[in-house]
């Protein structure tokens, strides 16, 4: 998945992967991995509170699905 945002004098370009595989307990397991590029004012400012804020959406959005999921 690959999202991007603009905004005068910067902007955010998020890449996520999502794996999922089959676990010894006949379970699925989901890995994850993000890539997050910050440009302009915004990565001057504050990329890590951007990057900390983008993490805690996804395991937000991961820990819903799973919940879904798990109903």
């Amino acid at each position: 998945v690959r999202a991007n945002g603009t905004l005068p004098g910067g902007g955010v370009v998020v890449t996520a992967t999502v794996a999922l595989t089959d676990a010894a307990d006949g379970s699925s397991a989901v890995d994850w991995t993000a890539e997050i590029e910050v440009a302009g004012l915004l990565a001057a400012v504050g990329a890590a509170q951007v990057e900390e804020t983008a993490g805690s959406v996804i395991a937000d959005v991961l820990g819903c699905a799973r919940q879904k999921l798990e109903a």
